[in-house]
């Protein structure tokens, strides 16, 4: 490994090449990699990519990672004089090899113009935009078989490289640095140096607002629960980040509201919960009522076939209510 202290140095770039090949279709003196490599992404017509979805993994299914391809291959697509310029406005920021971007990116079909230039917005860091660029071709100047992968540094240069990378479709490389910091805010109180750089953010750096609201979101959980270290400090800092502190109300204001929701709900699942008792009871006192009838109406019937046999037996009050009951009609004379 180049042990210049520049992090993106590239690395020795004269070593030899593949015996020569037809000529590279995006112009320039370099040569094709082999015919079925996946060097074959690379050679694309732009405005023929389609933007690939990427999820909390950085991964793009059937998009190629340069990390895991050859040496030879990584090291083709850095080869020739076609090159994509990237601007913020009309300011260039770097050079990437067109080869070389086409295959790493899932957006060049749509920022490629005819003119092989990228321009993005005005206000784009220029800074994140050169890490980015720069760490793709340190990768495919890199020699061996697994290059590293982008190291942290400072939370506002991670932030902006990796929102860089979001705008150039570049984020796989950069997606394990984000996650990291999101992770650690979800669980402990985010520094106010990462606040500064999270709340100087432009939105379109922070993909989704994703950083923004999850420091939001542990910002107000401490609050909640009062375990934020200094709260003179913690205030005194709030009161120069007047969109932060609104948020942070907000957020507790929707989790107050969301408590008194689910509050409600377990009232009215109580207030269910007891009727559906109260209607379970009183079915449980009707099927005991209606059973005692039925053993009694057993026991009238018994006694009255029993009288019957008997002349002159007479029917009790119950038995003669009972006939009338079953049979639709006053017991027999002298029962």
């Amino acid at each position: 490994m180049d042990p210049s202290p520049n992090p993106f140095a590239l690395l020795d770039t004269q070593s030899s090449m593949p015996p020569p090949a037809p000529k590279n279709p995006l112009g320039g003196e370099s040569e094709v990699g082999p015919r079925l490599s996946i060097l074959n992404y690379a050679i694309l017509p732009v405005g023929t990519t389609k933007s690939k979805r990427t999820n909390d993994t950085g991964k793009n299914e059937g998009q190629p990672d340069l990390r895991t391809m050859s040496e030879g291959d990584r090291k083709w697509l850095t080869q020739g004089s076609a090159n994509v310029s990237i601007f913020n406005g009309n300011h260039w920021i770097c050079n990437v090899p067109k080869a070389l971007f086409v295959l790493a990116s899932t957006k060049a079909g749509l920022l490629i113009n005819a003119h092989d230039e990228i321009h993005l917005q005005a206000d784009t860091n220029r800074s994140g935009v050169h890490r980015i660029c720069l760490y793709i071709k340190e990768v495919a100047n890199w020699k061996g078989d697994t290059p590293r992968r982008m190291a942290a540094t400072t939370v506002h240069i991670d932030l902006v490289t990796h929102g860089a990378a979001v705008l150039l479709g570049l984020d796989m490389y950069t997606v394990h640095m984000h996650n990291w910091y999101i992770a650690g805010w979800k669980h402990d109180m985010a520094s106010y140096e990462a606040l500064d750089a999270i709340c100087g953010l432009p939105p379109f750096l922070d993909p989704d607002q994703k950083a923004f609201r999850t420091v939001v979101q542990s910002l107000a959980r401490h609050v909640r629960e009062n375990s934020v270290p200094d709260k003179d400090v913690f205030t005194k800092y709030l009161a120069t980040k007047a969109g932060l502190q609104t948020a942070i109300q907000e957020a507790n204001t929707k989790h107050a509201n969301w408590l008194r929701h689910q509050e409600r709900e377990a009232q009215a699942s109580k207030v269910s919960d007891q009727r559906l008792q109260q209607v379970a009871e009183r079915r449980k006192k009707e099927a005991a009522e209606a059973g005692a009838k039925a053993q009694r109406d057993r026991q009238l019937e018994a006694s009255i076939k029993e009288k019957m046999k008997t002349c002159g037996k007479k029917f009790t009050f119950e038995e003669s209510r009972y006939w009338t009951r079953t049979r639709g009609k006053r017991p027999p004379t002298g029962r």
